[in-house]
């Protein structure tokens, strides 16, 4: 069961990663805040739900190595034009998911809703300076956009994945048919 749920989450992650890559190639640096709210926040809030799916083994962190590599590579394999994004992307979601990993360890005992956005803030950080910097040159607004978009995405996905989670344990206790 639990592989199943973690293949439930490597589709979206790995869709979401191509679709922020291939967006932001194809309309540029400006556009990066308004993607970043929508696509690479929910990436970077899957990425703590997977950790709690997949816990403290090894195996999790191969297998989401892997997931940023499948990234990148659709996105190149779609797009060759976007190589250079796909570069950016697997370089900065490999660094802030390292950051955004440990943060997240650090808060084991803390609720699912404490630590993943404020595990989310560090990896944004790290992802917005490095993505920025390596597809289009540093630019401190665009940096500074894009941060707080991914800042205010992340905690807009986890309050939505949060509140999912308490309405299906409410209909759990219920009525356990109606999740079927």
């Amino acid at each position: 069961m639990r592989a199943l749920k973690l293949a439930a989450l490597a589709v979206p992650y790995v869709g979401l990663v191509v679709a922020a890559n291939l967006l932001v190639n194809h309309y540029g640096p400006k556009a990066a805040p308004a993607i970043a709210f929508v696509f690479v926040a929910a990436v970077l809030i899957f990425r703590d739900q997977f950790a709690q799916l997949a816990g403290r083994r090894w195996q999790a962190q191969v297998l989401q190595a892997a997931l940023i590599a499948a990234g990148a590579l659709a996105t190149w394999l779609i797009n060759r034009d976007a190589a250079l994004i796909a570069k950016a992307s697997v370089i900065a979601f490999a660094a802030s998911e390292l950051i955004e990993q440990i943060a997240y360890r650090l808060m084991w005992r803390r609720p699912w809703m404490e630590k993943a956005p404020y595990s989310a803030v560090l990896g944004a950080a790290v992802d917005s300076v490095l993505f920025i910097s390596i597809a289009f040159g540093f630019d401190f607004w665009i940096v500074i956009g894009q941060f707080a978009a991914k800042v205010g995405g992340g905690f807009l996905w986890a309050t939505m994945i949060d509140k999912a989670k308490g309405r299906r344990a409410v209909l759990s206790r219920d009525s356990p048919t109606e999740l079927a």
